[in-house]
């Protein structure tokens, strides 16, 4: 690997939210309102889940890592490997797309437009293309080397579930110790 971009304002507010969520979450399960009974909080609970983990990864997985061989690009749900044989040229103007052999185009989320990128004239996308280029020229490509690109859905349901066990936990925990 030489290099991981990604866009650290939106990453940091994603990390701050999740946090935040998370512990109203807590709070929320530990110190459940009088009224309310266990079925009520877990399903109070699951639906506030259901609610930030599909928000919150597009800005959690969003990055592009550049390789000694191709570039691992992440985009919200999906994950693309992509090897600098298949890449015919990128494009940079208020965005970075890759454009690939084929035809086919592929943006990168980490340099999607901004106004704080736009401000400062497009310097994260011009840094991303930069990087990209001296990456592939580093490698030279073979000329009959795989151009094939391929795609997985990138969901992270463990950590999703692991929140949720540990947050519906608490909240029948204290259900129980309530009495």
């Amino acid at each position: 690997m030489i290099t991981t971009i990604r866009r650290r304002g939106e990453f940091a507010l994603a990390c701050g939210t999740a946090v935040a969520m998370l512990v109203g979450m807590l709070w929320f399960a530990a110190f459940q309102p009088g009224a309310a009974d266990y079925p009520t909080t877990a399903a109070a609970l699951a639906v506030l889940w259901a609610g930030l983990w599909p928000g919150l990864l597009p800005a959690l997985n969003a990055r592009l890592v550049v390789t000694t061989r191709g570039l691992e690009v992440t985009n919200y749900y999906t994950r693309h490997w992509v090897p600098f044989a298949a890449v015919s040229w990128v494009q940079r103007t208020d965005e970075v797309v890759l454009h690939l052999v084929g035809g086919p185009r592929l943006k990168v989320a980490a340099g999607a437009w901004s106004v704080a990128s736009r401000l400062r004239g497009d310097s994260v996308q011009r840094e991303i293309a930069d990087r990209i280029e001296r990456a592939r020229d580093a490698a030279r490509a073979e000329p009959d080397a795989d151009t094939a690109v391929r795609r997985e859905f990138v969901l992270q349901p463990y950590p999703a579930l692991a929140i949720l066990v540990v947050v519906e936990g608490v909240a029948l925990a204290r259900h129980l110790i309530a009495g």
